[in-house]
């Protein structure tokens, strides 16, 4: 009970700083380009995470054999790349977007990836429960009075972002499938610098970033 109530405020605090975030990515477009930005904040995300890695793997005595060894750093590599190309994929198109929704409205179509979690899940047999239906139901009137205007619907950037709301939840259930079977902050690690190296190559496709603009942003 006190681990189940423990990962449901750590889950909590990831939604509320998720959340402040959206604040800050569309402040961010006013100095960068959302491929640059997206790099620049994963290469962040996964350096800040090395200290950690070192910091638990010196206080930790390691008893594990080679072939233990072997069997992890392969699905470590599975799932920093499974993860971080799901997540690469959702972020560039939500970055993007944001370029030209409020912050407000990006988030919430953002978070609608609790709806598709649960519709995928069904793909494999799972039954929703009557909460989830209830939840799924309110989601998506929110999404109706929030986003369609008369005589017009939903613009392409708001379609866009609940294609990114896709690709989020596909990420969270492939970080479902591995968490038992790897290292949850090697993954996060690899899983941002997969990102970083994916938005760069868009980066040198599509925009010029400098090192003032970087700085500013």
């Amino acid at each position: 009970m006190q681990n189940k109530f423990t990962a449901n405020i750590a889950l909590f605090l990831t939604a509320f700083i998720w959340g402040l975030s959206f604040v800050a990515q569309r402040a961010g477009m006013e100095y960068t380009g959302p491929f640059t930005f997206n790099m620049v904040r994963s290469f962040l995300g996964g350096l800040s995470l090395i200290p950690v890695i070192l910091f638990v793997k010196l206080s930790v005595n390691d008893k594990r054999t080679k072939r233990i060894k072997h069997y992890q750093h392969v699905n470590l590599g599975r799932a920093g790349i499974g993860c971080g190309f799901a997540l690469f994929i959702a972020m560039s198109i939500q970055q993007y977007c944001m370029q030209f929704v409020d912050a407000g409205k990006g988030g919430f179509l953002t978070a609608l990836y609790i709806v598709f979690v649960p519709i995928i899940t069904i793909i494999y047999g799972e039954k929703l429960s009557k909460q989830i239906i209830i939840s799924v139901s309110l989601s998506l009137c929110g999404l109706y009075f929030l986003c369609f205007k008369p005589n017009c619907g939903f613009c392409v950037y708001d379609l866009l972002i609940i294609l990114s709301a896709l690709f989020y939840a596909l990420h969270i259930l492939v970080v479902d499938y591995y968490s038992s079977r790897v290292n949850p902050i090697k993954v996060s690690c690899l899983q941002f610098f997969v990102v970083g190296i994916l938005s760069g190559f868009l980066v040198l496709l599509f925009e010029e970033p400098s090192i003032s603009s970087i700085y500013d942003c």
